[in-house]
């Protein structure tokens, strides 16, 4: 990592500069549940994948193959999950990748990263957070409202 920085070259009276950038080999990922939501023997899981931050790192892309899909590169994937069927699928592989690594972690039981969540509970949570977001926004316009006022 010391290495990185500003070089400067001279050949025939030219100078030429550029900068050298030097990467990390990035950590193994992991995959954490964010939400679940489920209703007889389906479910709507919400995974993340990722990596111990450093910034030795640079960009990190993640992209979710499994289950006969290739999922755009980002680090949650939405996924429905028809419980009875699990057995039948294949396993679910994140990829972390940046400029000079590439790790993988494969998930062979989804549900098993989500803790059992009463149905819909999540998605009640997330109207909570959305309303006082809203009466925090109605506030601040208030106060600036009444200030130019």
């Amino acid at each position: 990592m010391e290495d990185a920085g500003n070089y400067s070259v001279t050949i025939d009276g030219k100078t030429s500069t550029f900068t050298l950038l030097v990467y990390r080999e990035l950590t193994k990922p992991t995959v954490t549940c964010e939400a679940q939501d489920c209703l007889d023997k389906v479910c709507l899981l919400s995974l993340r994948c990722s990596c111990e931050p450093d910034p030795g790192f640079g960009n990190i892309s993640y992209t979710w193959t499994g289950w006969g899909h290739l999922w755009e590169e980002r680090p949650v994937v939405l996924t429905v999950v028809d419980k009875s069927s699990l057995d039948e699928q294949d396993p679910l592989r994140c990829t972390a990748r940046n400029a000079v690594s590439s790790r993988s972690v494969t998930i062979t039981t989804p549900e098993g990263l989500c803790p059992d969540t009463p149905s819909g509970s999540w998605v009640g949570i997330g109207v909570t957070v959305d309303v006082a977001v809203l009466v925090v926004i109605l506030l601040v316009f208030l106060v600036f409202f009444c200030k130019s006022q």
